[in-house]
Protein backbone atom coordinates (compact mmCIF):
# COMPACT_ATOMS: atom_id res chain seq x y z
CA UNK A 1 0.00 0.00 0.00
CA UNK A 2 2.58 2.40 0.59
CA UNK A 3 4.09 2.36 -3.16
CA UNK A 4 0.91 2.21 -4.93
CA UNK A 5 -2.33 3.98 -2.44
CA UNK A 6 0.01 6.27 -0.35
CA UNK A 7 0.64 8.22 -2.97
CA UNK A 8 -3.31 7.78 -4.44
CA UNK A 9 -4.91 8.73 -1.07
CA UNK A 10 -2.03 11.95 -0.57
CA UNK A 11 -3.43 13.22 -3.78
CA UNK A 12 -6.95 13.76 -1.64
CA UNK A 13 -5.98 14.53 1.63
CA UNK A 14 -1.95 15.13 2.36
CA UNK A 15 0.91 13.19 2.85
CA UNK A 16 0.72 13.25 6.46
CA UNK A 17 -2.77 12.17 6.70
CA UNK A 18 -2.20 9.10 4.11
CA UNK A 19 0.44 7.89 5.59
CA UNK A 20 -0.93 8.14 9.54
CA UNK A 21 -3.95 6.56 8.21
CA UNK A 22 -2.31 3.76 6.35
CA UNK A 23 0.35 3.20 9.60
CA UNK A 24 -2.62 3.21 12.30
CA UNK A 25 -4.62 0.59 9.92
CA UNK A 26 -1.77 -1.31 9.78
CA UNK A 27 -1.21 -1.52 13.64
CA UNK A 28 -4.76 -2.28 13.94
CA UNK A 29 -5.01 -5.53 11.61
CA UNK A 30 -1.07 -6.58 11.78
CA UNK A 31 -1.61 -9.16 14.55
CA UNK A 32 -3.92 -12.16 13.16
CA UNK A 33 -1.81 -11.73 9.86
CA UNK A 34 1.84 -11.90 11.18
CA UNK A 35 0.55 -14.58 13.86
CA UNK A 36 -0.78 -16.94 10.58
CA UNK A 37 2.46 -16.22 8.75
CA UNK A 38 4.65 -17.68 12.17
CA UNK A 39 2.20 -20.13 13.22
CA UNK A 40 1.84 -21.61 8.89
CA UNK A 41 5.44 -21.47 8.96
CA UNK A 42 4.94 -19.55 5.99
CA UNK A 43 2.35 -21.48 4.42
CA UNK A 44 4.84 -24.74 4.88
CA UNK A 45 2.85 -26.30 7.91
CA UNK A 46 -0.87 -26.70 5.33
CA UNK A 47 1.71 -29.65 3.81
CA UNK A 48 0.75 -32.02 7.11
CA UNK A 49 -2.18 -29.97 8.49
CA UNK A 50 -5.63 -29.48 7.15
CA UNK A 51 -5.85 -27.22 10.46
CA UNK A 52 -3.28 -24.85 9.67
CA UNK A 53 -4.71 -24.72 6.06
CA UNK A 54 -7.94 -23.72 7.48
CA UNK A 55 -7.29 -21.17 10.05
CA UNK A 56 -4.81 -19.20 7.32
CA UNK A 57 -7.70 -19.09 5.09
CA UNK A 58 -10.44 -17.94 7.68
CA UNK A 59 -7.22 -15.15 8.66
CA UNK A 60 -9.92 -12.48 7.69
CA UNK A 61 -12.73 -13.50 10.42
CA UNK A 62 -9.62 -12.97 12.91
CA UNK A 63 -9.19 -9.89 11.58
CA UNK A 64 -12.64 -8.92 12.19
CA UNK A 65 -12.46 -10.00 15.68
CA UNK A 66 -9.71 -7.75 16.66
CA UNK A 67 -10.91 -5.20 14.68
CA UNK A 68 -14.19 -5.35 16.89
CA UNK A 69 -12.35 -5.29 20.16
CA UNK A 70 -9.78 -2.62 19.23
CA UNK A 71 -11.32 -0.26 16.54
CA UNK A 72 -11.70 1.94 18.77
CA UNK A 73 -15.18 4.18 18.51
CA UNK A 74 -15.47 3.23 14.60
CA UNK A 75 -14.84 -0.68 15.49
CA UNK A 76 -18.73 -0.70 14.62
CA UNK A 77 -18.09 1.44 11.31
CA UNK A 78 -15.48 -0.13 9.96
CA UNK A 79 -17.38 -4.04 10.11
CA UNK A 80 -19.84 -2.19 8.13
CA UNK A 81 -18.06 -0.87 5.64
CA UNK A 82 -15.34 -4.72 5.27
CA UNK A 83 -19.33 -6.39 5.16
CA UNK A 84 -20.00 -4.18 1.91
CA UNK A 85 -17.07 -4.60 0.69
CA UNK A 86 -17.12 -8.34 0.52
CA UNK A 87 -20.70 -8.03 -0.59
CA UNK A 88 -19.48 -6.01 -3.51
CA UNK A 89 -16.43 -8.50 -3.83
CA UNK A 90 -13.76 -5.70 -3.28
CA UNK A 91 -12.13 -7.62 -0.65
CA UNK A 92 -11.16 -11.11 -1.62
CA UNK A 93 -13.22 -14.07 -0.70
CA UNK A 94 -11.04 -16.71 -2.27
CA UNK A 95 -10.87 -18.27 1.07
CA UNK A 96 -14.46 -19.55 1.17
CA UNK A 97 -13.59 -21.56 -1.54
CA UNK A 98 -10.35 -23.13 0.16
CA UNK A 99 -12.07 -23.90 3.56
CA UNK A 100 -15.14 -25.21 1.42
CA UNK A 101 -12.64 -27.87 -0.08
CA UNK A 102 -10.75 -28.42 2.66
CA UNK A 103 -14.42 -29.46 4.58
CA UNK A 104 -15.23 -31.56 2.20
CA UNK A 105 -12.19 -33.73 2.21
CA UNK A 106 -11.65 -32.18 -1.60
CA UNK A 107 -7.83 -30.88 -0.79
CA UNK A 108 -6.02 -34.55 0.32
CA UNK A 109 -3.71 -34.93 -2.52
CA UNK A 110 -0.60 -34.01 -1.96
CA UNK A 111 -0.18 -31.99 -5.07
CA UNK A 112 -3.41 -30.31 -3.97
CA UNK A 113 -1.85 -29.42 -0.41
CA UNK A 114 1.46 -28.17 -2.25
CA UNK A 115 -0.98 -25.73 -3.75
CA UNK A 116 -2.46 -24.34 -0.88
CA UNK A 117 0.51 -23.90 1.16
CA UNK A 118 2.26 -22.00 -1.77
CA UNK A 119 -0.88 -19.93 -1.99
CA UNK A 120 -1.09 -18.66 1.90
CA UNK A 121 1.52 -15.70 2.10
CA UNK A 122 -0.14 -14.56 -1.07
CA UNK A 123 -3.30 -14.65 0.56
CA UNK A 124 -2.21 -13.40 3.68
CA UNK A 125 -0.48 -10.56 1.96
CA UNK A 126 -3.59 -10.04 -0.05
CA UNK A 127 -5.79 -9.83 2.81
CA UNK A 128 -3.57 -7.56 4.84
CA UNK A 129 -3.28 -4.88 1.94
CA UNK A 130 -7.42 -4.76 1.17
CA UNK A 131 -8.17 -4.45 4.60
CA UNK A 132 -5.43 -1.56 5.61
CA UNK A 133 -6.28 0.46 2.41
CA UNK A 134 -9.82 0.71 3.04
CA UNK A 135 -9.45 1.21 6.57
CA UNK A 136 -7.11 3.82 6.20
CA UNK A 137 -9.47 5.48 2.94
CA UNK A 138 -12.14 5.01 5.28
CA UNK A 139 -10.69 7.27 8.35
CA UNK A 140 -9.62 10.24 5.35
CA UNK A 141 -13.23 10.72 4.34
CA UNK A 142 -14.83 10.47 7.54
CA UNK A 143 -12.03 12.85 9.45
CA UNK A 144 -12.61 15.32 6.10
CA UNK A 145 -16.41 15.04 7.48
CA UNK A 146 -17.96 12.81 4.98
CA UNK A 147 -20.60 10.53 6.00
CA UNK A 148 -20.57 6.86 6.74
CA UNK A 149 -22.01 6.36 3.66
CA UNK A 150 -19.45 8.34 1.59
CA UNK A 151 -16.46 7.03 3.14
CA UNK A 152 -17.66 3.85 2.52
CA UNK A 153 -17.80 4.30 -0.98
CA UNK A 154 -14.33 6.22 -1.19
CA UNK A 155 -12.93 3.02 0.50
CA UNK A 156 -14.26 0.93 -2.07
CA UNK A 157 -12.83 3.23 -4.64
CA UNK A 158 -9.34 2.93 -3.03
CA UNK A 159 -9.43 -0.59 -2.99
CA UNK A 160 -10.46 -0.60 -6.65
CA UNK A 161 -7.97 1.52 -7.91
CA UNK A 162 -5.12 1.12 -6.06
CA UNK A 163 -5.17 -2.77 -5.26
CA UNK A 164 -6.76 -4.06 -8.32
CA UNK A 165 -8.88 -6.83 -9.45
CA UNK A 166 -7.59 -9.65 -10.40
CA UNK A 167 -10.66 -12.12 -11.38
CA UNK A 168 -10.48 -14.13 -14.47
CA UNK A 169 -13.56 -12.17 -15.78
CA UNK A 170 -11.45 -8.89 -14.83
CA UNK A 171 -8.21 -10.46 -17.24
CA UNK A 172 -7.95 -9.21 -20.83
CA UNK A 173 -8.68 -12.08 -23.79
CA UNK A 174 -5.28 -12.37 -24.28
CA UNK A 175 -4.28 -13.32 -20.59
CA UNK A 176 -6.96 -16.08 -20.81
CA UNK A 177 -8.03 -19.35 -22.12
CA UNK A 178 -10.22 -17.62 -24.85
CA UNK A 179 -7.45 -16.18 -26.44
CA UNK A 180 -5.08 -16.87 -29.14
CA UNK A 181 -2.64 -18.82 -27.36
CA UNK A 182 -5.32 -21.27 -25.63
CA UNK A 183 -4.72 -23.03 -22.68
CA UNK A 184 -0.64 -21.42 -22.66
CA UNK A 185 -2.29 -18.23 -22.34
CA UNK A 186 -3.25 -17.61 -18.40
CA UNK A 187 0.95 -19.51 -17.61
CA UNK A 188 2.22 -17.39 -20.26
CA UNK A 189 0.88 -14.16 -19.20
CA UNK A 190 0.28 -15.22 -15.06
CA UNK A 191 2.47 -12.30 -14.23
CA UNK A 192 1.40 -9.71 -16.56
CA UNK A 193 -1.91 -8.28 -14.36
CA UNK A 194 0.10 -6.50 -12.11
CA UNK A 195 2.09 -4.46 -14.73
CA UNK A 196 -1.50 -4.26 -16.55
CA UNK A 197 -2.58 -2.77 -13.48
CA UNK A 198 -0.38 -0.21 -12.69
CA UNK A 199 0.25 0.65 -16.79
CA UNK A 200 -3.36 1.57 -16.23
CA UNK A 201 -3.92 3.85 -13.17
CA UNK A 202 -0.62 5.68 -14.30
CA UNK A 203 -2.16 6.52 -17.47
CA UNK A 204 -5.55 7.24 -15.44
CA UNK A 205 -3.45 9.54 -13.02
CA UNK A 206 -2.02 10.96 -15.89
CA UNK A 207 -5.38 11.92 -18.04
CA UNK A 208 -6.93 13.39 -14.85
CA UNK A 209 -3.85 15.78 -14.10
CA UNK A 210 -4.23 16.78 -17.98
CA UNK A 211 -7.85 17.36 -17.67
CA UNK A 212 -7.83 18.57 -13.94
CA UNK A 213 -9.37 15.75 -12.56
CA UNK A 214 -12.49 15.92 -14.35
CA UNK A 215 -12.33 13.12 -16.64
CA UNK A 216 -15.55 11.61 -17.21
CA UNK A 217 -15.95 7.66 -16.53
Amino acid sequence: PYMVTLPWLSARSSVGDATAALAKAQSLIRSPILDQMGESIGGLKALWSKTSAEKAFSVLEQVEDRIKKHGGARADEYISMLNKLKRDSIIDLSFVAELRDIAEGQNTSRWQKVLDASRIMSHLTEVNNRIMTAIAAYDIKRNQGGSEEEAQGFAKKAVSLTQFNYSAGNAPRLFSARGPLGQMGPLVFQFMKYPQHMYALLIDNMRMAVKGGTVSR
